[in-house]
């Protein structure tokens, strides 16, 4: 299978301010972790190309600002989504449900997954980006959702 034969999906990538969104796509685009803070300004949008046991995958990350008065016209981001990513940290958490809602108000039933970008890894769904762990465990769930492959894996 060819990248053009990549099953292709927009992902939005949504979440308060600071909680890792942006350097979460850098490090996947990149591999590498950096520290540096700049805040998204509307939307960023990034192609993320990632093979599996069934074909290559193409997410379509939309990075959208977690500042209020960066947001823009955000929920006009979310049209035609088929998922999204809802990251949040220790300080962030009670906020996930606003964040859903609001998607979910856009694109319906889309799959939505609950990623916490955290040191401290405490349940199923954290991930620790500086310390690179669990990394790649939000785009295999939500890859396994939006194909139906329960078994689907990244493969190198």
């Amino acid at each position: 299978m060819t990248t053009q034969e990549a099953k292709r999906y927009k992902v939005l990538l949504v979440g308060d301010s600071s909680v890792g969104k942006t350097t979460y796509v850098n490090y996947l685009l990149t591999n590498n972790f950096t520290e540096e803070y700049s805040p998204t300004f509307g939307v960023d949008v990034y192609s993320y190309v990632f093979k599996t046991n069934y074909g290559p995958i193409i997410f379509e990350f939309w990075d959208c600002a977690g500042k209020y008065e960066n947001r823009g016209i955000d929920s006009g981001y979310y049209i035609c989504a088929n998922g999204a990513i809802i990251m949040y940290n220790d300080f962030s958490e009670k906020y996930c449900s606003e964040f859903e809602e609001k998607v979910h108000s856009v694109c319906d039933d889309i799959p939505i997954i609950l990623c916490k970008n955290s040191s401290n890894i405490d349940n199923d769904n954290s991930i620790d980006i500086k310390n690179k762990v669990n990394i790649y465990k939000p785009i295999v769930l939500l890859a396994r959702k939006l194909t139906g492959y329960d078994d689907l894996e990244i493969i190198n």
